[in-house]
């Protein structure tokens, strides 16, 4: 599989997770054979890789109450 370097976020972009809703901070960005991999903080003390397709600025899929 050939990837480019062309990222759809930004590190300090706001997105959602697709698959729970959560509201997250790009923070790292990683280039792998598979694809690009983001880090994302989704709070102080919680932080993952996802890959761009879990991700969307669609506030639509944040979680509105916790």
């Amino acid at each position: 599989m050939k990837t480019t370097d062309a990222v759809k976020f930004e590190i300090g972009s706001v997105v959602y997770h697709r698959a729970d809703g959560k509201r997250g901070i790009i923070t790292g960005i990683l280039f792998r054979p598979t694809g690009v991999l983001y880090s994302v903080a989704f709070g102080m003390n919680n932080e993952a890789w996802a890959y761009e397709c879990e991700l969307t600025v669609e506030e639509e899929f944040g979680i509105t109450a916790e």
